[in-house]
């Protein structure tokens, strides 16, 4: 619902889910220990919108169409694409980021 009530091309901006929340669970009683939605493409579409969601969908589709099947590189990536709109997203951790888009530049090549 919050993502309805913003900018929806763009979203709200980085780590802008964090206060959002904070704001939702002082309203509700509702104890959140983190600033997290642990709904990776929800949190992704309300922090940059549809054109970030777009863009890293993008991103995604470049690196794998061009990687070889049984690249460690590839693998790799795939298995970080799928963290991040599954379950939870590295690129919000910069040393496993910095990793992940390795993968990415060593599937590229």
């Amino acid at each position: 619902r919050a993502w309805w009530q913003g900018p929806r091309w763009f979203g709200h901006g980085p780590r802008s889910l964090d206060d959002a929340l904070k704001r939702w669970a002082a309203r509700s009683w509702i104890e959140t220990p983190n600033g997290e939605a642990h709904v990776e493409l929800g949190q992704m579409l309300y922090e940059y919108g549809l054109v970030g969601v777009a863009a890293a969908g993008l991103f995604v589709g470049v690196v794998l169409s061009r990687a070889s099947l049984g690249d460690q590189f590839a693998g790799a990536f795939a298995a970080g694409v799928l963290m991040t709109f599954a379950h939870w997203a590295p690129a919000r951790q910069p040393a496993v980021a910095l990793v992940w888009l390795t993968c990415a530049a060593g599937a590229l090549r």
